[in-house]
C-alpha cells in the first residue's frame, strides 16, 4: 500500500513500498514542483492511499469527508517518490554544503590574530650550583 499524507503539524509524508518521504509541505513543494491542492477550511488533515482511502480530517480528529479516489495528485506524487526523495537529498546537501561555507566564515572572521612564537635559542653562561 502506498499513501500521501497531509499530516496536521505541517508534515507531508508519501509512503511506497520501498521507501517513504518525510518533510514540511514547503520542502514538499520544493522537491515535488507542484503546489498540493487545498483542503476545506474545517480540515487540518489529508490521508490518501491507493487501496481506496481518502479522507479529510478536522482538527478533532473526525473523518468529516472523503475525498476523490482515485486522486490524481496522490498517486503522480507517489509514483514520482523516488524523483522527490532524490530532489530532497540535493536540497539537503547543497543547504549543508551552505552552511559548512558559512560556518567557517564565521569562525575565519572570530579568529584571533596569530601571535609570534618566541623562541629560546640556549642559556649563556649557565652555573651550576
Amino acid at each position: 500500500m502506498a499513501q500521501f499524507h497531509e499530516h496536521p503539524d505541517g508534515v507531508v509524508i508519501v509512503r511506497a513500498p520501498a521507501s517513504e518521504y518525510q518533510d514540511t509541505r514547503a520542502n514538499f513543494v520544493t522537491d515535488y514542483r507542484w503546489q498540493i491542492p487545498a483542503k476545506p477550511d474545517w480540515a487540518v488533515e489529508r490521508l490518501y492511499d491507493d487501496a481506496g482511502l481518502h479522507k479529510l480530517i478536522d482538527a478533532k480528529g473526525n473523518d468529516l469527508a472523503s475525498g476523490p479516489v482515485p486522486w490524481e495528485f496522490g498517486d503522480k506524487a507517489i509514483a514520482a517518490i523516488a524523483r522527490i526523495l532524490e530532489r530532497q537529498a540535493a536540497r539537503r546537501a547543497a543547504a549543508e554544503a551552505q552552511a559548512a561555507k558559512e560556518l567557517a566564515a564565521a569562525i575565519a572572521a572570530t579568529a584571533p590574530p596569530a601571535t609570534p612564537v618566541m623562541r629560546y635559542a640556549g642559556a649563556v653562561g649557565v652555573t651550576r650550583f
